[in-house]
């Protein structure tokens, strides 16, 4: 575990305010979370907040213009850090288009793409059933049988890594059973990084296993929602080397 160090942390959240309204879940500031970063020798930070069609804290795409300015400034005062702007966006629409339509994506330096409960797309009573029928699937200890629900799931996934090519799909398995071989058959065909996400237990041990079978990329993200949380990465790979899984394929990690 000491023989390794996280390069960069592109899954980061922030707290955003606009007309005196917190719209982001996070409680790290853009500038807490670059000086964390710094403090632990990364090279790149990424912001990623939740794309527009979240119905609780989404990011509104007018923000973009605010959190690429504050981006400028901070980069201005602490340049030994390169310091991007993506997204990450939902998945939910059968037709594999995000929250953040293909003509808006140029707006980020980088989409991540991950599948979460409160965004409802382009069939909203379709995607309420979807969620409800996931949330049983978690909540009773990823043990009950829903016929069709995996493959639902996958579809959807799957459509959405091949229509928009993000880099990374995020905690995927997470929320939802997914077949995680027809996702890394996408994402090795698209170049997509299948993210080990800390906080969250997906990948998990045995998805990694299965998903190591593919010519496909992984990146650890730390899903950081408060500042002392930005680059940790411990426990994805403590995962990843349960799996038996090469460090050497993980993007932003290198040896010390």
């Amino acid at each position: 575990m000491d023989k390794w160090r996280m390069t960069f942390d592109l899954h980061t959240h922030t707290c955003l305010v606009r007309n005196g309204k917190v719209i982001t879940h996070a409680v790290s500031t853009m500038e807490e979370v670059v000086l964390s970063a710094r403090e632990k020798g990364l090279k790149k930070i990424g912001i990623s907040n939740h794309g527009p069609g979240h119905v609780t804290y989404g990011l509104p795409l007018e923000s973009v213009a605010d959190l690429k300015k504050e981006r400028d400034r901070l980069q201005t005062l602490y340049g030994d850090i390169e310091i991007l702007i993506g997204v990450e966006a939902n998945i939910i629409n059968r037709s594999g288009l995000l929250d953040v339509r293909p003509e808006e994506l140029a707006q980020f330096d980088y989409i991540l793409a991950g599948y979460h409960y409160g965004i409802f797309g382009e069939q909203p009573v379709g995607a309420a059933v979807l969620h409800g029928r996931n949330w049983i699937w978690e909540t009773t200890g990823r043990r009950m049988r829903n016929p069709g629900l995996r493959s639902d799931n996958t579809q959807r996934m799957v459509e959405a890594i091949m229509k928009n090519r993000p880099l990374a799909v995020t905690h995927p398995g997470d929320k939802a059973p997914t077949d995680i071989e027809a996702v890394a058959r996408a994402c090795e065909e698209t170049g997509t990084w299948m993210e080990i996400n800390n906080f969250h237990k997906d990948l998990t041990v045995e998805n990694l296993k299965l998903a190591a079978k593919f010519d496909v990329k992984f990146v650890i993200g730390s899903d950081a929602h408060k500042p002392e949380r930005v680059g940790c990465f411990e426990e994805g790979l403590k995962r990843l080397l349960e799996a038996g899984v090469d460090p050497e394929r993980v993007v932003n990690l290198e040896r010390m």
